[in-house]
């Protein structure tokens, strides 16, 4: 195992970047994305639901943004000479995101002791909470420079990364090693050393980081920002600055811009996502002394020696005013870094600044960083070079706010895990989770209250842990509400006598309208604007506020009409009840509004009863109901017992408690009347110390037979097959079940069963009901009928159709010769039912055919065979061929067919050559008008002058031919003479047809 030295040199220099969308490429797309984001939330509670469908759309548009932007500053990069990357002095990484105005934006990179620091070494297995808080089962995510080295002994198989095309790098494995590291090597355990990591590079990350909340991230890791300001690199300061905004300070410093509002975008479509970012290491940086040669950039775009202007540090003299573009919107949690405090918190003088974490406030005045955590010399994983080149248990130590950040991410991990073992698997809105982790800090700095320079203050993790346990008994720990748009929300609660009282409020806010680009403009982004007040005896106590225009005073109460978080604390109250109330300013976009309250100090008003309510208000005899007595606020030490007692036949306990932090408690109530034929009411009173409180009523009602229903749409079977009948209960049948008779209006079409029985238990039943094949189309009703204790009988019914079999015929060939046979094919259109389907074939003489073709079961066809029996015919004939169905003695038609049958006759002779030499012979070639049958076809032939030509006297025309050639012989003769050959056919009835053809023989 290697330890590095410290890389972060004079600890000014972090691990930066950040990826941004805002350029040249999309510019022209805000006003229309957010356009389209607000319509998609209105089919979503406001900031209570994870949009998807918005959260997809924003996903696949800022991906094709970023795809189209990258291969823009490759191009841009190139003209103008200038590098996309480059190593830092103090060993982070910058990198070219995007142009803006022609301006190039670059984005840089910017733990034992830290746990100490913010108390989480006290909620882990052992500590001093008791809690044993690990982030098992929590899952985070990181988004970084490059890929975290997930094979590093720290992560145990618990880091996965997720996107791909990227290079393992240093600064995202230390980051995670200070979120999720195991502990192996002690000092560089992490925050949540048993969390689930999931690791992206910072390319493309709106789109990923919308994708992931989506599906269910609730914290990520940004441990970089915008390269701004003074930076001194290749031994020469270089100033970042915009010279058309101003020639003296960077416009990007508190600017909400640069990915601001996309951010607030995800956060609002996403209200269980909370995104943790590093304020920037900004502060003071700059030139010692000045005029001080520097490069700047021209209105051309390249850089330019500057030897004469002074431009103020970064921050300027009293440091505020640092932290750059993106880490200042409004719904994520911007972190600051300050030295560590290895023996743990015990006052604010423990508190010391880092020489180098950027300050706030932003342009509009508003509250940054959110928060400080340990961000110097922090122990964690290590990957050793640029290049991949190292082995799987490095360790370094770096300093910046990009390390004070994962000790926040990574504790947001334990709190949620936290909050889920105790609310049973529940988790908090991302405000909720922002909320306590602010609520509950150690205060830092000067003054009490919140400043420009620690946010609310250094974080407390044992303090965060205990305030969500307080939530358990009471209610007024940590709400979850809403507003509607001119609504108000007030409540009163009673001071628990110990130490202050602090009042939270924290919303999740829509994303603002992107400011006027210009130096410091003072837009306010607050787009609703919620108030808290506390009142007690006619005294109001208002929230902190700080004046932006002298950002290093103490904190005031007052208005604050600029911050999305505010908080009301009576440092010393008196006893007795205090009423919270939160109201808004103007019209609520978008309303109702989430937001979320925090208390210290207060609980709810001596809980009284408030409601008795039967849950469902009608059940069956055989079924139970639940009684829920519900009290005003939650019920003090040792609960409230209450006695329920009822005017019939039910079953319920003696005494029903609410426990002590609760305000309800259901009890069981089982009817106990037995079988009944009609509905009974019966009322349920609750009493307490022998006083009614309230009362409701509830109906029993028999368990009966609800409906039958034939299964299919329409309700139709085709006759021989099977219908379905469903019954249904109003309940589960009793004991031994419920007993149904059947009657079926219509047994010729349909047998129902004579009964059946629905199983104990069970509210339904399925019937099989049998059909028969019908001539025609039938309606038959069933009937189910149950007996109910005696005579009464309750029915129910319903009606199908039992329909005709459809029964095509089909003959191939359609035209055949008379001494041919065809094919009869029987069709219907599903396959036939037990003990098939029978037809019966008819037709007058002439053709012969069986009687009857079943189509057996299973099948859905059957063939016959049909033989003409007509004899001889001179011409095509044409017969019908009738098919027919048979219930009992019936047949009625179902569908005709016709066949053609054609004579098979000679059509003439051909003698080639008709003229031979005696002794030489010839040819005769006998035509058809069709092939000849199976077996051949005999044809006859004799010579008229035997002395002049002989030929064979029969010949058989094969199986398929329509044509012989025969041989015929002459004779040698004399003289010259001739000789008639002639073929002939017999058919029955007309006996003997003929051709015959003339052979001339020479001598």
């Amino acid at each position: 195992m290697l330890i590095w030295p410290s890389f972060a040199g004079s600890g000014k220099a972090e691990f930066f970047g950040e990826m941004d969308m805002d350029s040249l490429l999309r510019c022209w797309g805000k006003l229309f994305s957010l356009l389209l984001l607000l319509a998609a939330f209105s089919a979503v509670s406001a900031q209570t639901e994870t949009n998807h469908e918005a959260l997809a759309e924003y996903a696949a548009r800022a991906e094709r943004e970023a795809a189209a932007q990258r291969s823009f500053v490759q191009l841009q990069a190139y003209v103008l000479g200038i590098p996309v990357r480059f190593i830092t002095p103090g060993g982070g990484l910058a990198e070219l995101r995007f142009f803006h105005n022609g301006e190039p934006i670059y984005y840089a990179t910017n733990n034992l002791d830290s746990a100490k620091t913010i108390n989480a070494f006290n909620v882990w297995p052992g500590g001093s909470a008791g809690l044993s808080l690990t982030g098992s089962g929590v899952t985070l995510g990181i988004w970084d420079v490059g890929w975290t080295r997930t094979s590093h002994v720290e992560f145990g198989g618990r880091a996965t990364q997720i996107d791909s095309g990227g290079a393992a790098n240093y600064h995202p494995t230390h980051v995670a090693g200070t979120m999720v590291g195991q502990g192996t090597y002690g000092p560089a355990k992490g925050m949540a050393p048993e969390a689930t990591l999931h690791a992206y590079d910072w390319n493309s990350d709106l789109s990923e980081m919308a994708t992931a909340a989506a599906a269910g991230l609730k914290v990520s890791n940004h441990s970089y920002g915008l390269y701004g300001g003074w930076q001194w690199r290749n031994s020469a300061w270089y100033w970042y600055g915009w010279v058309p905004y101003s020639v003296t300070e960077d416009y990007k410093f508190g600017i909400y811009y640069y990915d601001a509002d996309d951010y607030d975008d995800i956060h609002y479509n996403a209200p269980y996502y909370q995104m943790v970012r590093s304020a920037g290491n900004h502060r003071d940086d700059g030139p010692s002394s000045q005029p001080a040669s520097h490069l700047v950039r021209n209105s051309a775009g390249n850089w330019t020696w500057d030897h004469a202007t002074v431009r103020d540090i970064d921050g300027g003299i009293d440091g505020y005013d640092s932290i750059p573009a993106g880490a200042n919107a409004k719904n994520i949690i911007t972190v600051g870094a300050v030295e560590s405090i290895a023996s743990g918190y015990t006052g604010p003088s423990d508190v010391v600044m880092s020489v180098f974490s950027s300050w706030g406030p932003t342009d509009d005045g508003r509250i940054k960083p959110d928060i400080v955590a340990n961000g110097t010399t922090l122990v964690s994983a290590y990957y050793i070079d640029w290049n991949g080149n190292g082995s799987y248990d490095d360790y370094a130590s770096a300093s910046g706010t990009s390390m004070a950040t994962p000790s926040v991410s990574g504790s947001l991990g334990l709190l949620i895990g936290h909050y889920r073992t105790l609310n049973g698997g529940a988790d908090m809105r991302a405000a909720t989770l922002k909320g306590v982790a602010l609520h509950t800090t150690n205060e830092a700095g000067a003054a009490d209250g919140p400043d420009y320079s620690f946010g609310w203050g250094l974080m407390n993790v044992e303090a965060a842990a205990a305030h969500i346990t307080e939530d358990v008994t009471n209610d007024a720990a940590i709400q979850e509400l809403e507003m509607a748009d001119g609504g108000t929300y007030t409540d009163t609660f009673t001071y628990t006598g110990s130490g202050p009282i602090k009042a939270t409020l924290i919303w999740t806010d829509l994303p603002a309208t992107l400011p006027p680009q210009s130096l410091d403009p003072p837009d306010l982004m607050l787009v609703n604007d919620l108030d808290i007040r506390i009142i007690k005896d006619g005294a109001t106590y208002f929230p902190w506020v700080l004046d932006p225009a002298n950002p290093a005073n103490p904190p005031t109460t007052g208005d604050n009409f600029r911050d999305n978080v505010e908080q009301v604390v009576i440092g010393v109250p008196e006893s007795g009840s205090y009423t919270v109330t939160v109201t808004h300013k103007g019209s609520l976009e978008d309303a109702p509004q989430a937001f979320s309250l925090l208390l210290t100090g207060l609980q709810g008003a001596d809980a009284e009863f408030s409601g008795f309510e039967i849950n469902p208000a009608e059940i069956s005899f055989t079924d139970t109901a639940t009684g829920t007595i519900t009290l005003d606020g939650p019920a003090p030490s040792g609960g409230l017992d209450f006695n329920p007692e009822s005017n019939g036949s039910l079953s319920m306990p003696g005494t029903v408690t609410v426990p002590a932090g609760q305000t309800s408690a259901d009890f069981v109530i089982t009817p106990t009347t037995g079988a009944i034929t009609s509905s009974l009411v019966y009322s349920v009173r609750v009493r307490q110390g022998g006083v009614n409180m309230g009362s409701d009523t509830i109906k029993i009602t028999p368990v009966l037979l609800d409906s039958a229903e034939f299964q299919g749409e329409p309700d139709a079977v085709t006759g021989g097959y099977d219908a379905i009948l469903d019954l249904t209960l109003n309940g589960p049948a009793p004991v031994g079940g419920i007993s149904v008779t059947f009657v079926s209006s219509n047994t010729n079409a349909a047998d129902s069963p004579a009964a059946a029985v629905i199983p104990e238990g069970e509210t339904a039943l399925a019937v099989t009901v049998s059909t028969k094949v019908v001539l025609l189309d039938t309606a038959t009703r069933v009937t189910a009928s149950q007996v109910v204790t005696g005579s009464w009988t309750r029915s129910v019914n319903d009606l199908t159709d039992v329909d005709k079999h459809d029964i095509e015929l089909t003959i191939d060939p359609l035209v055949i010769s008379w001494t041919d046979t065809s094919t009869g094919t029987v069709t219907i259109p599903s396959p036939a039912p037990t003990g098939g389907v029978a037809v019966f074939p008819r037709t007058g003489t002439g053709v012969s055919m069986p009687n009857s073709v079943t189509i057996p079961e299973g099948a859905t066809s059957a063939d016959f065979t049909i033989t003409p029996t007509v004899g001889f015919i001179t011409s095509t004939t044409v017969y019908r061929i009738r098919l027919l169905t048979k219930v009992g003695t019936l047949y009625p038609t179902v569908e005709d067919a016709y066949i053609y049958i054609k004579p098979l006759l000679m059509t003439g002779v051909v003698m080639s050559p008709d003229t031979v030499t005696g002794g030489d012979s010839s040819m005769i070639t006998v035509t058809m008008n069709g092939p000849a049958p199976a077996g051949g076809y005999l044809i006859d032939l004799y010579s008229s002058n035997p002395a002049a030509a002989t030929v064979q006297s029969t010949a058989t025309i094969p199986e398929g031919n329509s044509t012989i050639g025969v041989t015929v012989n002459s004779l040698v003769v004399g003289a010259s003479t001739s000789s008639w050959v002639v073929a002939t056919q017999t058919l029955p009835v007309w006996g003997t047809r003929g051709y015959g053809a003339r052979l001339y023989v020479n001598p």
